[in-house]
């Protein structure tokens, strides 16, 4: 579970979404978004020059219209950033 400002996402086995869900709606807690995603377990870490290649290749699979979401287990590091932001 993590907080910013006002809002609080909670992080729950993929088996457990509906039920938690379900009890936070049951406490009258109001819902903005409920889904699925991927959290990577295990995040690499690569050179700025290799994650601007990766971060390119997810800009262009973001673009197909038939990619709806595309995860990554890279860990983004504020050089890399910069390095993509100029590119």
């Amino acid at each position: 579970m993590d907080q910013d400002n006002e809002i609080i996402n909670i992080y729950t086995p993929r088996e457990s979404l509906y039920e938690v869900a379900q009890a936070l709606v049951d406490q009258n807690i109001g819902i903005t978004d409920s889904q699925l995603i991927w959290l990577a377990q295990n995040e690499v870490d690569l050179d700025p020059d290799q994650s601007v290649q990766v971060l390119k290749l997810i800009e262009r699979l973001e673009e197909l219209d038939d990619v709806q979401n595309v995860a990554s287990n890279l860990a983004i590091s504020d050089a890399a950033l910069e390095a993509f932001s100029a590119s």
